[in-house]
């Protein structure tokens, strides 16, 4: 939001000289991630730039306050197109707003999708229009800022406001409470910061049953997470807390990361049964259930699914598992032994079917 521009670019920014790097950080990052056959993203604050506009923001409603008008449109899409030739960018995610109107944004976006055919756009940009100006208003204001009140005291994080053009949604410190047709990943920080904070103490992390699980129940509704981490500006490590939660992560992946990275939501997200939390997704034909600490021995009667004669259990990444469930009505019941005490246990299902529609798992996807 400082409008400092981390790539030197040619469009100069009227109010700051130079305010730009010398060295091509953007580049570099970018032809790292490529190099390990990852996707490359920009980001861009189309909503707020403090070199344009320094209102201070101390509300939700200030934020609206503070979107730059004027020659600010025209220099955002300048910038934004710049990023889109040199850069050809996998992701296009803009943040807060988009200063232009929506012909302006629908030409900007065409000419992303010339360059980069497959390329996704995210939800946050939101073109200027005459509802943007109303919402500056005294009246509008206190009505914004009681929503956001009444959010924050529910803790429901944030979900922006659907824009017209887009690919993906992007509830944040949210998830979508359902299985959801759009593509949409859930954006957060490891604390509650995006980046490294030094004010950080460890009560503001996520705990590891934090972590686990909001990534099964994004997994369950066919979401991804989209989990910022910062490198500390001093020496560009990556500090020790956030490091913890991405071994965190990548334990939870490896107890099967195909059956995660390659699944599908199934006919229903999960419920709640004998005072644990259910998740479930399908995987290659067959279900994958997460449940919620389940503790080193225990049982637990899913009533979505219904084992047949074929019916399977798998544990993944424990000890023992299997199904006592016989009869093709009825609930399928787990039984688990060992593989000690974490936040998730998942377990793989085959030849069930489920309880509710009778569809075999392989046809009973999303």
């Amino acid at each position: 939001h400082d409008g400092f521009c981390l790539w030197p670019t040619a469009v100069p920014n009227p109010h700051r000289a130079n305010w730009c790097t010398e060295r091509d950080v953007v580049g570099e990052l970018g032809e790292a991630a490529r190099g390990e056959g990852l996707r490359f993203g920009v980001y861009y604050s189309g909503g707020l730039d403090w070199t344009f506009n320094d209102h201070p923001i101390g509300s939700p409603s200030d934020l609206f306050a503070a979107v730059p008008d004027g020659s600010y449109a025209a220099y955002a899409d300048a910038h934004v197109r710049e990023l889109i030739d040199r850069f050809r960018p996998d992701v296009l995610w803009g943040d807060i707003a988009w200063p232009g109107n929506r012909k302006a944004l629908t030409n900007l976006v065409a000419h992303y999708r010339a360059v980069v055919p497959d390329g996704v756009v995210n939800d946050r940009f939101m073109p200027h229009s005459v509802l943007s100006g109303a919402l500056k208003n005294r009246a509008a204001a206190v009505l914004i800022n009681g929503g956001a009140r009444r959010m924050a005291q529910r803790d429901r994080g944030i979900v922006p406001p659907k824009p017209p053009i887009f690919d993906t949604r992007s509830p944040e410190y949210s998830a979508i409470d359902r299985v959801s047709h759009t593509a949409w990943e859930s954006v957060r920080g490891i604390d509650r910061s995006f980046g490294f904070n030094r004010n950080s103490d460890p009560a503001h992390f996520l705990t590891k049953d934090q972590l686990s699980w909001s990534f099964c129940d994004v997994v369950s509704k066919g979401g991804n997470l989209l989990l910022n981490v910062g490198p500390r500006g001093a020496d560009g490590r990556i500090p020790d807390p956030q490091l913890t939660r991405l071994h965190w992560l990548a334990e939870l992946l490896g107890t099967d990361a195909d059956g995660i990275v390659g699944s599908r939501p199934w006919v229903t997200p999960g419920d709640r049964g004998g005072g644990r939390e259910v998740r479930y997704w399908a995987d290659r034909g067959n279900v994958t259930v997460a449940i919620h600490h389940p503790g080193p021995t225990g049982s637990l009667e899913l009533w979505d699914l219904a084992a047949t004669a074929a019916t399977r259990v798998r544990a993944l990444g424990r000890g023992e598992a299997h199904s006592t469930a016989t009869a093709t009505t009825g609930p399928l019941t787990i039984h688990w032994q060992g593989g000690g005490d974490g936040p998730v246990a998942l377990f793989s299902v085959s030849g069930a079917v489920a309880a509710r529609s009778g569809l075999h798992p392989e046809r009973a996807v999303w």
